[in-house]
């Protein structure tokens, strides 16, 4: 029975905490390995906050996570629609199913993140770390991944339609069976992806492209210069 008191003390104790977060200035305080998950933190300031490890599955972080580090943390299913994520590490983070449209991660790090099923439609990436990320079945139509370092990531089955990959290095990644018609690839390195059965209908490419096949081929399946 004590036991069970305890128990229910100490959910009682983190409801009460987590209920007095929302619109809280927690800049640079160090929240790594909480378990903050199915939190509102709408609002909540986490600029530069330490939250490494930490559990935020399905929690709503619409806010300002600049320079926050997010390392190995449990974002799946969290909501991040339209929140400044720039310069943050988020590597080795999983983000599987999480909501990530209109948000702006210039320059953030996402080494070996796990993007998978993710929503980054109309999103902001310039610049990012992107290597070794698992993107396989996330949707960026209409993403900007210009300069963005794609090396090694699996691109599986992606909707990337209309992104902008300009500049992109996506050498060795896997982008079979991805959707990237209409997308922008001038300028970006292709050489040694994997690009069976990619469709590349009206994708955009240059003669500063890096093409792992001949202009006539490019030509042949619809891309465009």
């Amino acid at each position: 029975m004590n036991g069970l008191r305890n128990r229910l003390a100490s959910l009682l104790k983190r409801v009460a905490m987590i209920e007095g977060l929302s619109g809280q200035d927690l800049s640079g305080q160090d929240w790594s390995g909480m378990d903050l998950s199915n939190t509102d933190l709408r609002g909540t300031k986490l600029e530069r906050t330490n939250l490494s490890g930490a559990n935020l599955s399905g929690s709503k972080l619409n806010t300002n996570l600049e320079g926050a580090n997010l390392t190995n943390a449990n974002l799946s299913g969290a909501d991040l629609g339209n929140a400044s994520i720039d310069e943050a590490d988020l590597s080795g983070a999983d983000l599987t199913g999480a909501d990530l449209s209109e948000a702006y991660l210039g320059g953030a790090i996402l080494r070996n993140t796990i993007l998978s099923k993710a929503n980054l439609t109309g999103a902001d990436l310039r610049s990012s770390d992107l290597t070794g990320a698992n993107l396989f079945q996330a949707t960026l139509h209409e993403t900007n991944l210009i300069f963005v370092d794609l090396r090694g990531a699996n691109l599986r089955n992606v909707n990337a339609t209309k992104a902008d990959f300009a500049r992109a290095d996506l050498r060795g990644a896997d982008l079979e069976d991805a959707d990237l018609r209409g997308a922008d690839l001038r300028g970006a390195y292709l050489t040694g992806a994997d690009l069976t059965d990619t469709n590349l209908a009206f994708a955009k490419y240059s003669t500063t492209t890096k093409l792992p096949f001949s202009d006539e081929e490019a030509l042949r399946i619809g891309m465009v210069r």
